[in-house]
């Protein structure tokens, strides 16, 4: 994880708190997402061109390192547009386990030109989702369990 992004005193940790967009663009030497699924008001999400990530995996959601016992009661609670954008070497977007919930406010989903994408968390998990844009992920043959929400308006 960035140096910037770990938790070096109170007020660092109070700023990354209020975060609300965040937009990780061409960080061609990270190999792994930061942990930003405890961000409470993180709102839009834009990942783009990190072209060293392989895996979306349990290190994107919760920092299993930080000590704590307790779970969250949501991950990503208030993320409302999520876009993954030229990720070309992502294989994989992992679920977590199904006692936790995510993205219970995410009503725009974008996965464009992740060319070796091939799985993603089942689609019944994103409760809130209004649209969805899968665009040049030629590897990715289904979407999830396929059980798509009763909310989505545009596919």
């Amino acid at each position: 994880m960035a140096s910037w992004m770990v938790r070096k005193s109170v007020s660092a940790a109070l700023q990354l708190i209020n975060l609300v967009e965040l937009k990780l663009l061409q960080c061609y030497e990270l190999r792994s997402l930061p942990t930003l699924g405890q961000y409470p008001k993180l709102r839009f999400l834009e990942i783009r061109g990190l072209c060293n990530v392989k895996c979306i995996g349990n290190e994107f959601y919760i920092n299993k390192n930080s000590g704590d016992k307790i779970k969250p009661i949501a991950l990503f609670p208030a993320l409302e547009k999520f876009t993954l954008w030229r990720m070309k070497e992502v294989k994989e977007w992992l679920d977590v386990e199904p006692t936790v919930a995510m993205f219970p406010s995410l009503k725009e989903l974008r996965a464009v030109h992740c060319d070796k994408l091939r799985s993603v968390p089942l689609m019944s998990r994103f409760s809130s989702l209004e649209m969805l844009t899968i665009r040049d992920c030629k590897e990715l043959r289904l979407m999830g369990d396929g059980v798509f929400p009763s909310t989505l308006k545009n596919v």
